[in-house]
């Protein structure tokens, strides 16, 4: 049986570039989104006939109770296996962790971490199935000290540790796969609050650029990959001079890079 294809977070940044790239291909794949039909207009044409009411899930990642939407919305697709499943969404704030909010912080976390955790349970059936893989979108911030965006760090790196754990449990059941890009231009840095002209956006590699690579990984071996020379080096650096690393955060500031997705 070939399984079905399911990318989270496809309406924006590395999402939506995915997205692009997969139109036209024969596998079946369905998008999630948080915004809704009419919030979509905004997106060009074709991208509209893309997220159409047949492939397009919209549930709000923050909402644990929604996440029950997706074995339903498979179910009514008549969809019983997974060959892939790309966790891709993801949300962060900007800013010290004594000025945010506790719900903020609660939605940071469930978002990236929590949703990602959950959906790896409730989808795990369709993806023994077919012998599928998983797939989450890390960031470095995973593996540094990230001052001004504390919480969202924290999420990724505990998501790293229980996609560790869940490759070692499912070897030769459900492939497990973790990819970290670095910093890149999309609307990441805005919705986190950045202020306007704070970070130059313009240095950062596009998604589409991002997702070349990422599609190009999901289809060989389940390797995992930090993405970018520059990210490898500092990650490096991190294992064996934690110190030096921190004192290079903190002089620069992460908001001067900007976080990872």
């Amino acid at each position: 049986m070939e399984g079905a294809r399911l990318l989270t977070g496809a309406t924006d940044g590395i999402g939506l570039a995915l997205a692009r790239r997969w139109r036209g291909q024969h596998h079946r794949t369905l998008y999630h989104g948080r915004r809704s039909f009419s919030d979509l207009e905004g997106l060009g044409t074709s991208e509209q006939r893309l997220f159409d009411s047949g492939s397009y899930i919209q549930v709000d990642l923050a909402d644990p109770a929604a996440l029950e939407r997706f074995p339903l919305a498979l179910n009514e697709r008549g969809i019983e296996g997974l060959s892939l499943l790309v966790l891709n969404a993801g949300m962060g704030w900007w800013g010290r962790p004594a000025e945010q909010s506790g719900e903020s912080i609660g939605e940071v976390v469930q978002v990236n971490l929590l949703a990602a955790m959950r959906l790896c349970h409730l989808l795990l059936p369709r993806l023994e199935k077919v012998h599928g893989r998983i797939v989450y979108i890390s960031s470095v911030a995973a593996f540094l000290p990230c001052p001004d965006f504390a919480v969202y760090a924290a999420a990724k790196a505990a998501a790293d540790g229980f996609f560790r754990s869940l490759r070692v449990e499912l070897e030769g059941e459900v492939e497990v796969q973790v990819i970290r890009p670095g910093a890149v231009r999309t609307e990441m840095h805005r919705k986190c609050g950045i202020p306007p002209g704070q970070i130059a956006t313009q240095r950062f590699p596009t998604p589409e650029a991002i997702a070349q690579r990422i599609d190009k990984l999901l289809h060989g071996p389940p390797v995992w990959r930090v993405l970018g020379a520059g990210n490898k080096a500092i990650g490096a650096l991190g294992r064996n001079l934690p110190r030096l690393v921190e004192r290079l955060q903190a002089k620069r500031g992460l908001a001067e890079r900007g976080p990872g997705e």
